[in-house]
């Protein structure tokens, strides 16, 4: 039963990460793509503002770690980021029209 669960969880973590990789390939386009354009369009729509701002930062390069430094009274701990990212990929890995456009 724990095989079961640590393999789950490897797939699920796997699953998010190359969903972020993809993410990050599409958002870093063409500044006119419409394809990117569009994708940002629906995430404004999915994501929160607390979410859309930690994929902004981490699509920058910020690690939580630094999140954390530069904003401490919006995010105070490490754990409290890596739950946003993990919740708004997880958003963002069950809508079907990104699903759909581009193939998450």
């Amino acid at each position: 039963m724990v095989v079961l669960v640590v393999v789950l969880r490897t797939l699920r973590t796997r699953k998010r990460q190359r969903l972020f990789a993809r993410l990050h390939e599409h958002l870093h386009a063409q500044p006119g793509d419409p394809e990117k354009i569009a994708l940002w369009q629906r995430i404004r729509v999915i994501l929160s503002e607390e979410e859309l701002l930690i994929l902004t930062l981490d699509m920058q390069g910020y690690k939580p770690q630094d999140i954390v430094k530069q904003l401490p009274e919006q995010f105070p701990t490490v754990q409290q980021v890596y739950q946003i990212k993990q919740n708004y990929l997880r958003r963002l890995q069950h809508d079907p029209t990104i699903r759909e456009l581009h193939s998450f």
